[in-house]
Order: C-alpha cells, then structure tokens, then sequence
C-alpha cells in the first residue's frame, strides 16, 4: 500500500501550487474574455432584433419626437398640445413644431381655449423672437 502513496516534499508542492494557480489564472481569463464576448453579442442581437421589428432604421419620427419633448423637458399637456397642433394642421411629423415657431403663433392668436397655452409653448420653446 505505500507503494501508491507518495509523499511530496515541501518544494515539490510549493511548484505544484504555483502550477495549479497559473492554470486557475488562465482558466478565469479565458472566463473573463467569453463572457464580455457573449454579453456583446448578445446586446447586438438584441438591438438587431428590435431594429428588424420597427423598420430597419431604428428610429421614427415618433422617436425623433420623443426625444425632441424630453431634451424641451415638456409635461403631459405639453406634448398633447403639440399633437393636437399637428393634428389640428395635418402635419404628418409633429416634431416639425420644434422648427416652426409661426404655426404656434398662429395657434396663439387664434381665439380658443388653448391659446394663451400655445403662447406660453411658443416662449417656452422659441423665446422671444423679437
């Protein structure tokens, strides 16, 4: 039976350690290395999947719009404005009202409920344009 045993000296298990350690090292590296590769691609799938279910092109003009009222910081009732604006005008993009200050001028002017809610869009999103 001490046949199959053998003992190791002090040395011989310090270069197994060291041995052992630089394979564990390894093995976490290669870890490390596949699962940035995996979270990568699997943010590109995702994002080609979600472009492939709007169109292609990844973005809208209800995007554009979004983005537009949130760099403006508009509220609710802001945006709705806007929207029944453009409605009101047969205006295919909304976000064209961000260009525009005259349409909200008009909108102004005219007499309504909402008018003087235009008026104070139009400062707020123009200034004054005197």
């Amino acid at each position: 039976m001490k046949a199959f045993v053998r003992v190791l000296t002090q040395p011989q298990l310090l270069t197994l350690a060291n041995l052992t350690r630089g394979r564990s090292d390894w093995v976490l590296l290669v870890s490390a290395v596949a699962l940035v590769g995996l979270t990568i691609a699997v943010f590109y799938f995702w994002n080609a999947l979600r472009k492939a279910r709007t169109g292609g092109s990844g973005s809208s003009s209800k995007d554009l719009f979004v983005e537009l009222c949130a760099a403006h910081e508009l509220n609710r009732l802001e945006r709705t404005l806007i929207l029944q604006l453009a409605s009101t005008y047969e205006m295919p993009q909304p976000a064209a009202l961000f260009i525009d200050p005259w349409t909200l001028e008009q909108a102004a002017a005219a007499p309504g409920p909402e008018a003087h809610r235009y008026g104070a869009l139009r400062q707020r999103l123009f200034g004054s344009l005197e």
